[in-house]
């Protein structure tokens, strides 16, 4: 016949190797027996008690030395001296705990570690059962859309979201309010872009006529809550290298468009000449053939800076006319003619004095002998021609 632990035959009653003799202890001595027996335990695994797990198989061990042993917790230290987290120096600690919620290697995802230190945490799974893997930081200051993206299901939300914008996948813009309708439609919906008509048959540009099917691409900017944000709100149309843009006029109404550019090209019928970079000579004349096949209608030279030189920059170029210098000291009262430019329907001709006149930028003074030393020296000549 079985007796309960504590019964009335003490003798009876077996010894117990932790607790000691229980039939012999009154419940005051067995409860605090018992709590200290539990507090004993439970500090070993860090939980309402100091834990130093320093040099322990808890920091430097591998996943089948923690087999079994449930969750433990306590300091251990980031480094290579410790659970080897990269970026971190010797002697730097932290908050440990140890997942061993198995007896053997057959369940893997039972066995993990969580690390913090200064308001960071890392995770790290087992690899195998002598091998932990790699340790992996958890973001601790995701924003709200962040955490939510860390679902599938929120993050297809989010793409298809995307998606209705425009953004990563093509979107049918025509027929609905972006391209037919008013600012009040699509009032408070942000950015939106994707096909749409430019002709009478979509958006109406003017330009672009009456002809169907001018598919292009649609943006459409409402970027305010309400429609007192009228200015917030444009649609900018974009086809064939051309750009169209219209502003908000009502909230029932959009306001003209306006072309930004219809092309970057020189206009049909216009030839255009432009020289290298041309050596210049003092007192020397140059004949440069054109091409246009007649008279040049627009001329310009510009002297380029090849060398710094009179306050100017390598790189810096400047724009010259003929023109004549009074040099009254030096020249006996004569008009000193510094180059001069004529032109016809072959040829354009270039003629340098020997002196030249050239004021120094940083300075704002001239002086005729050192300007015509740093122009044939640090300058070169660009003729440019337009019929």
């Amino acid at each position: 016949m079985t007796r309960a632990l504590i019964g009335t035959d003490p003798d009876q009653v077996p010894r117990n190797a932790f607790l000691g003799d229980l039939a012999r202890m009154n419940s005051e001595e067995l409860s605090a027996m018992v709590t200290n027996g539990i507090t004993q335990k439970l500090s070993t695994t860090g939980l309402g008690a100091i834990n130093d797990l320093r040099n322990t198989v808890f920091e430097r061990g591998v996943p089948q030395d923690i087999f079994g042993t449930g969750m433990t917790t306590g300091l251990a230290r980031a480094g290579a001296d410790g659970i080897g987290i990269a970026g971190f120096a010797n002697e730097e600690y932290g908050s440990l705990i140890v997942n061993g919620q198995w007896m053997d290697s057959s369940i893997g995802p039972a066995y993990n570690r969580i690390y913090f230190r200064n308001g960071r945490m890392w995770f790290q799974a087992m690899n195998t059962a002598t091998s932990w893997g790699p340790w992996i930081e958890v973001a601790t200051g995701m924003t709200a859309l962040g955490k939510s993206l860390l679902t599938a299901a929120d993050l297809a939300g989010a793409l298809t979201t995307l998606n209705l914008l425009g953004l990563g996948n093509s979107t049918d813009l025509r027929y609905n309010s972006y391209e037919k309708g008013a600012p009040n439609a699509v009032a408070n919906k942000g950015l939106a872009m994707g096909l749409a008509r430019g002709g009478s048959d979509g958006l109406a540009i003017p330009a672009l006529g009456s002809t169907t099917n001018q598919y292009g691409t649609l943006l459409v900017m409402a970027g305010y809550p309400d429609l007192s944000g009228g200015p917030a709100y444009n649609r900018m149309f974009i086809r064939n290298g051309r750009m169209f843009i219209q502003p908000y006029s009502s909230s029932t109404a959009w306001g003209t468009w306006t072309e930004l550019a219809a092309t970057t090209s020189i206009p049909a019928g216009i030839k255009t000449f432009e020289t290298s970079q041309l050596t210049i000579t003092s007192g020397g004349k140059m004949t440069i053939a054109h091409g246009l096949g007649a008279a040049p209608k627009l001329l310009n030279l510009q002297l380029v800076c090849v060398a710094d030189a009179l306050g100017f920059v390598a790189g810096e170029r400047l724009l010259i006319a003929p023109h004549v210098l009074y040099d009254a000291p030096n020249s006996g009262n004569r008009m000193n003619i510094i180059h001069t430019l004529t032109f016809d329907a072959t040829n354009v001709y270039v003629f340098f004095s020997n002196r030249f006149y050239l004021a120094d930028k940083s300075t704002a003074t001239t002086n005729i002998g050192e300007s015509t030393y740093a122009v044939t020296n640090n300058f070169k000549l660009i003729v440019g021609a337009a019929a």
